[in-house]
């Protein structure tokens, strides 16, 4: 029993920050609608974002594919690739995908080139709906992981406190530059540069006009390298159409 107990906790350390991004964001929309009713003052409590459809976590290895929520796809954006068993994943019906990103790029800065060109490669996976559902991960599953989910969320036009909340989540997170991330999306202003007197970029920030969608915003930060409405096809619909 204490093995298994023991053994139990390295998977779940290795999978930190597991979770269902449809699921979470349903948790986040209750505690809202819940809190907005012991006010007084009720709102809706709809579903914006599917379940089992992104998957996201930290490490994946030495785990089962029913641990990590039977992904048919897993995307791993670290730098050292995944180890399985040969053969393991296939006779799952799941394929390995590795979008690695460089370790000396600032990647929460979403406003750099070649962050840019790495998410896109990354976006591209989502164009096809045999990809689904999706386990994206890196090391701690925060970090380069809830970029990607970021993007995804966007293009999904969830809204951009959603998504921010849907970050927070993860243990470690880093409110600080997810909002460059945010920001080099184009879904909020830019952060103001520390130290005296107004900076350009705070001056810019205080013009700024949020997206009435954000996936308008993400259709202009991807420049037309990924196709934005297949992937809110396979994301928010099944094969036959429906939600």
């Amino acid at each position: 029993n204490s093995f298994c107990t023991l053994l139990g906790a390295m998977v779940d350390e290795l999978r930190k920050n597991f979770r269902d991004v449809g699921a979470a964001i349903d948790g986040l929309l209750a505690q809202r609608a819940s809190a907005a009713a012991e006010s007084g003052s009720p709102i809706a409590n709809a579903s914006v974002f599917p379940r089992g459809r992104l998957l996201r976590c930290g490490r994946v290895d030495f785990c089962t594919l029913e641990e990590l929520g039977s992904p048919r796809s897993i995307i791993n954006l670290r730098i050292d690739a995944d180890e399985f068993p040969a053969g393991y994943l296939e006779a799952g019906g799941c394929v390995a995908l590795h979008c690695a990103a460089e370790d000396k790029v600032e990647k929460y800065d979403t406003s750099q080139h070649c962050v840019r060109l790495w998410i896109v490669s990354v976006l591209k996976h989502f164009e096809c709906a045999d990809a689904l559902p999706a386990l994206v991960h890196c090391k701690h599953g925060r970090d380069r992981t809830g970029i990607i989910v970021a993007a995804l969320l966007a293009i999904c036009d969830v809204p951009t406190a959603l998504i921010r909340s849907e970050y927070m989540l993860s243990e470690g997170s880093r409110a600080d530059l997810f909002e460059l991330t945010l920001a080099g999306f184009g879904l909020v202003a830019k952060p103001a540069i520390a130290g005296p007197g107004p900076s350009q970029k705070s001056r810019r920030g205080d013009q700024f006009t949020p997206p009435a969608h954000s996936s308008d915003a993400m259709r202009t930060y991807l420049r037309g390298l990924v196709d934005v409405d297949k992937i809110r096809q396979t994301l928010l619909h099944n094969p036959d159409g429906s939600m």
